[in-house]
């Protein structure tokens, strides 16, 4: 269904799958693309929440949640999840990452960081807070 494009039955599938088998982490990913990719990306964020929240060592859920969470704008839950990375252990953050992974994670951290002292909101005092937040 995915290669397809069927999102509406990749949900589905997804969806009796989980009630099977709810451990199932690649279920819970495609079932939030195929919600995301079906312009529900506030139904796809709360299917990754639940997912960090049963499982927080997942850490490419983890991952998918901030990048969500970038994409929807939701700075404060992309920090969590990326905190929630770098506290795994930043050699295992992303799966055996080098250093200059684990060091784009603690950049993005900290540009979050930036950008959640504007409040979140279109912030022009800066050049990086307005890039931030798409200005």
């Amino acid at each position: 269904y995915a290669s397809r494009q069927a999102w509406v039955d990749v949900v589905e599938t997804c969806t009796f799958g989980l009630s099977r088998r709810g451990d199932t982490g690649p279920l819970w990913l495609l079932l939030a693309q195929a919600l995301e990719a079906s312009r529900q990306p506030n139904d796809a964020a709360a299917v990754l929440r639940e997912r960090a929240e049963r499982e927080p060592a997942d850490l490419v859920a983890q991952q998918a949640r901030a990048e969500l969470a970038e994409r929807r704008g939701a700075w404060s839950e992309a920090l969590t999840a990326y905190a929630a990375i770098a506290d795994a252990g930043s050699g295992q953050a992303l799966g055996g990452a080098t250093s200059e992974a684990t060091g784009s994670l603690r950049a993005r951290m900290a540009a979050l960081r930036i950008l959640l002292g504007s409040g979140g909101s279109c912030d022009r005092t800066t050049l990086i807070r307005a890039t931030l937040s798409g200005c």
